[in-house]
């Protein structure tokens, strides 16, 4: 019988790790608040106008105001993330240099 990995584990082991990284360590709270913000403030610029009345407002304009600052704030933190090893790698070989 042949074993056939099924979802997250035949994704690429950064692949993997990013997801987990996405959903783990505060990211969600951190990138949901981010979003929160952000996103509020973009909806007064972009859709003053139906927020007094003047024009009707686009739902699907207003969860992607939202979704938009969320993914990116998920993305910058899931990459600081991913680097963090490399950047202690290097870190650790040139204290060790000076010594």
């Amino acid at each position: 019988m042949n074993y056939r990995p099924s979802g997250i584990s035949r994704l690429p082991h950064q692949c993997r790790r990013a997801l987990v990284l996405a959903v783990s360590d505060g990211t969600p709270w951190r990138a949901l608040k981010l979003a929160a913000v952000i996103g509020t403030l973009l909806v007064f610029i972009n859709q003053w106008e139906a927020l007094v009345g003047e024009a009707e407002l686009s739902l699907a304009k207003t969860v992607l105001t939202f979704l938009i600052p969320y993914l990116v704030s998920t993305y910058t933190s899931v990459s600081k993330d991913l680097q963090r090893p490399e950047r202690e790698a290097v870190h650790k070989s040139q204290s060790h240099v000076r010594t």
